[in-house]
């Protein structure tokens, strides 16, 4: 149905052009009435039998939307239903033109280097979405919008699914051979799709020809993979992407970007990205005409071409992606409104770690009422515990480093009586039987613990007992993950992961980048990137006990370095340095800096900064630093209730992580929520209350309240929202055995439901991802004598 018809619409917005339309809804264009923005609106076709299948995947579509934030992925406005019955998706109109269209225009391969910048854009806003277990799975050039800048994004996530779930589901030119098998979606199924494109833009052409969907199956199942037309330098990249075995591919996305980088740097040298980004910004400008901006002022007509529609999934290829300009979208957390239902409150276990969402329910790690440290599983719907197993309590470790990839969970048990020495265990997520064990002779596990690092393969790092502790070092080992077997071992490195891909040297003073299994990729010496105002140290001191050297980094010294666009932003130290004679804590001595992914190459520094801004996040997506004047009296010793602040002011500042340069800047002054280094050094504080992902209540002396946006700086508050308060209490556990001392053992770090003013409140006013787990219907966080849940649909 046309523009001007009497078809349901989202109020609020002139619709100003259909882009596409097929039997399960359609795609328009339209302007926002208030801001006079350009965005994209997708409906749900609105029929008398509703099939409330059709509407429960269209809102899990926008739902899975939700959950990722990142550039390289178009944006989320809302999602909306209607009493009919009827739905709509309010989406970002990315103001570019899909790659299908570009391929089609030029009808020739692109330059390696465009070709390569695509596939790195792409594989960012993929690796956004594997980090809250979304898979795709129908990447294609009809869902990559290029725009004028020459960047890629991701749209369209109508098929997508968490990691693990089943189903034959995609486009036959790009399906994965496990997608044609219809066996679970990982990464991988991303990643081989993603190769598929890159080689059709680097050859010209798709990887198989097949003329129809059985040949392609056959093709993709079992032919050669071709690599004969594909510049020599870059074989080995498509060779490993499209592996006919899941395990065999690059482990994830952010893997894959490494090598990449890598690759490309050696054969087209270190312009390569700013050559590639300029060939495809030359393209997509000379379809300028098609951009949603210029279709929005003349209205023109747009059709594209397509090889095969889409198998399976809730809508056809063309109702989705049939126009060239597909204009789809990303990220705010879509959680209902309050007041939300309450679903259970268990005491089942109190819990030290993140709850984490499962299939049917939550897994939790942590103290029960036996004085057990355990890892249960507890019913999504009731909060009954489906299974529990023993976990490694803190004289045994530091508490069970739990994980869960598909059908299977991963965490750690002690090995023994010896301290810090451990086992791997795998148990199935649905029946909590044991798969498989590793390490039961005893594992000195290090900070690298065990993950889930790609499609079925578990990493960690084990320390080296032999060397001093001085001189600590650690081997990453990987297992396959459907029975346990060691796959690799490391090279010895240093002790200290410093980020993704990132470490210490052994001797401390350089940041090595490594890949997934330790192959180092370039070193730097720190002093080259932050200068000589962040030393990196250790603390260590050998144990009397009979267990491994104790090591860790010093108190005064933390890093926060994160991975995005290929450059690592953020900060070695901790926003400030101790003078010893005068025992105070100067606050502004630090740095925060960026530094070239494959290279090591510093981008940019701004020395007196910090991303150790107390209770604000740091986070790449919307980065913050502080700039802190005054310093921090801790004569009085113990713990940080006891120190105090003298002349503290505190400049909050938003900024650009390509460039460094300031976004917006905001003088907070002396507040303490902002003054410490990290939210557990603030317990018992209320000045900095968190709303949201990105969102803070600060209460400051010379303006009151205000409401902090990590995205675009403060705003004055009118009535005070509700939100979330941090607590890191001890949960205590008492050893029976003969000759034993009662001792304190995991902290239970946790954020908990608070008003304005730091009290608490029996249901929170807001859900979001940080404080807590979301399975079905059901969101649950640690209560302060356990689980709590509350129902969001």
């Amino acid at each position: 149905m046309r523009v001007g018809s009497s078809q349901w619409r989202v109020p609020g917005y002139t619709e100003l052009k259909e882009l596409g339309a097929g039997a399960q809804g359609r795609v328009v264009l339209a302007r926002r009435d208030e801001s006079a923005e350009i965005i994209a609106i997708k409906y749900l076709a609105a029929r008398p039998d509703v099939d409330t299948r059709a509407l429960r995947a269209f809102r899990g579509e926008a739902e899975t939307l939700a959950r990722v934030t990142d550039p390289n992925i178009a944006r989320l406005h809302d999602y909306v239903e209607s009493p009919g019955g009827e739905a709509a998706i309010v989406m970002e109109a990315v103001d570019g033109v899909s790659l299908r269209r570009l391929l089609d225009d030029r009808d020739a391969a692109l330059p390696a280097e465009a070709a390569l910048a695509v596939l790195k854009g792409s594989l960012l806003g993929l690796a956004a979405a594997h980090a809250v277990g979304v898979v795709h799975r129908d990447y294609k050039p009809a869902n990559v919008i290029v725009d004028a800048a020459g960047r890629s994004k991701l749209i369209d996530f109508g098929i997508a699914v968490l990691t693990g779930q089943s189903g034959q589901a995609g486009t036959p030119g790009y399906m994965s051979p496990e997608q044609w098998r219809g066996e679970p979606a990982t990464p991988a199924t991303d990643l081989y799709a993603a190769t598929c494109v890159f080689v059709e833009c680097v050859t010209g052409r798709r990887p198989f020809g097949g003329g129809d969907v059985h040949t392609l199956r056959e093709q993709h199942l079992t032919a050669p993979v071709p690599v004969d037309d594909v510049p020599e330098p870059l074989r080995p990249l498509v060779v490993r992407g499209m592996s006919k075995t899941p395990s065999e591919r690059v482990w994830d996305a952010a893997e894959f970007v490494a090598e990449l980088e890598t690759t490309a740097a050696r054969a087209y040298g270190p312009g390569w990205e700013r050559q590639g980004r300029a060939g495809l910004a030359a393209a997509a400008a000379a379809l300028a005409t098609l951009f949603p901006h210029a279709i929005a002022g003349s209205a023109a007509a747009v059709g594209v071409k397509g090889l095969l529609a889409k198998i399976g999934g809730a809508k056809t290829a063309a109702a989705v992606a049939g126009a060239a300009t597909v204009a789809i979208t990303a990220a705010l957390l879509l959680w209902p409104s309050p007041p939300y239902r309450p679903a259970w409150d268990t005491g089942a276990v109190i819990p030290v770690e993140e709850i984490r969402a499962a299939p049917g329910g939550f897994l939790a790690a942590g103290g029960t009422p036996t004085g057990r440290f355990e890892v249960l599983k507890l019913d999504a719907q009731s909060g009954a515990v489906q299974w529990r197993h023993p976990m490694s309590d803190l004289r045994h470790g530091f508490n069970s480093h739990l994980q869960v990839q598909g059908d299977t969970v991963v965490f750690t048990q002690k090995a023994g009586q010896r301290l810090n020495v451990e086992q791997i265990v795998a148990v199935d997520v649905h029946s909590g039987r044991v798969r498989w064990r590793h390490g039961q002779a005893g594992l000195y596990l290090s900070n690298i613990v065990p993950h889930w690092c790609g499609t079925g393969r578990v990493c960690f790092g084990v320390t080296d007992t032999t060397r001093p502790p001085s001189t600590a070092t650690d081997r990453i080992h990987i297992l396959d993950g459907s029975n346990g077997a060691k796959l690799s071992e490391s090279a010895p490195l240093g002790y200290i992961p410093l980020g993704t891909g990132l470490r210490d040297s052994i001797d401390h003073k350089q940041i090595v980048r490594t890949t997934v299994d330790g192959k180092e990729l370039w070193r730097r010496p720190i002093s080259e990137i932050f200068g000589d105002v962040n030393p990196l140290e250790l603390s260590v001191a050998d144990r009397k006990d009979g267990g491994g050297p104790w090591r860790s980094i010093s108190w005064s010294y933390h890093y926060d370095l994160q991975y995005k666009d290929g450059r690592y932003v953020g900060e070695i130290g901790a926003g400030g340095k101790f003078i010893e004679a005068e025992k105070r804590w100067r606050l502004d001595y630090a740095t925060v800096a960026a530094f070239d992914g494959a290279t090591g190459r510093r981008l940019w520094a701004e020395p007196g900064t910090t991303v150790f801004c107390g209770a604000l996040k740091f986070t790449i997506e919307h980065p913050v630093r502080c700039r802190k004047t005054g310093w921090m009296d801790v004569s009085a010793g113990g713990s940080p209730e006891k120190w105090r602040f003298k002349d503290l002011s505190v400049t909050v500042e938003g900024f650009d992580p390509a460039t460094g340069e300031t976004r917006w800047s905001w003088r907070a002054g002396a507040v303490p929520g902002l003054g410490f280094s990290l939210p557990d050094d603030i317990e018992g504080d209320r000045s900095v209350i968190r709303i949201d992902d990105r969102t803070y209540l600060i209460r400051t002396l010379h303006s009151g309240s205000v409401l902090l946006d990590l995205g675009s700086g403060p705003r004055p508050v009118q009535d005070e929202p509700t939100g979330w308060c941090w607590s890191d209490d001890l949960v205590a556990k008492t050893q029976k055995s003969s000759g034993e001392r009662p001792y304190w053992t995991d902290p239970q770090r946790r954020w908990w439901p608070c008003d304005s003013r730091g009290g608490e409140t029996k249901l929170p006013g807001s859900i979001p991802e940080f404080a807590g787990a979301r399975s079905g219907d059901v969101f649950a966080w640690p209560g302060g004598s356990g689980v709590q849940a509350v129902h969001v649909d």
